[in-house]
């Protein structure tokens, strides 16, 4: 039996694009909503495609800002961290069953462009996401 830290664990230290991939921090901040709803002490092979909806009702309920809900494709990335443990633990056969989704509904985004002024702006940003995305899960 696994539970679903050690699911999470797991995937870190061993999926090459979790090691050290791009995916690396958004899995982790994803992740750490997804020990936060669920009991990380579960048994992984409890978690059913019920779990799933019960996790995108709560998080269509969530208010992400004061007046601000989360999208559905951030419910989506979500989901799908959750979804990409448990599989990736299945295929390296750490675990004997998987469980599926049905994704929600994306909108299609209109194409942003950015000027060179936030392009800067954004690069600034993001140079600190890793440590504080690090925080997060320890």
């Amino acid at each position: 039996m696994m539970t679903l830290r050690q699911v999470i664990d797991f995937t870190f230290e061993n999926k090459d694009e979790w090691i050290d991939g791009n995916g690396r921090d958004a899995a982790r901040i994803n992740c750490n909503h997804v020990l936060r709803l669920l009991n990380p002490e579960m048994n992984v092979a409890d978690i059913t495609p019920k779990t799933f909806n019960d996790m995108k009702r709560t998080l269509k309920e969530e208010f992400i800002s004061r007046d601000r809900k989360r999208s559905n494709g951030g419910i989506n990335r979500i989901l799908a961290a959750l979804s990409t443990a448990i599989n990736y633990c299945y295929k390296m056969g750490e675990i004997e069953t998987t469980a599926t989704y049905i994704r929600l509904k994306e909108k299609e985004q209109p194409a942003k462009y950015y000027t060179e002024e936030e392009m800067d702006s954004l690069f600034e940003a993001s140079k600190h996401v890793g440590d504080e995305a690090e925080l997060l899960y320890d």
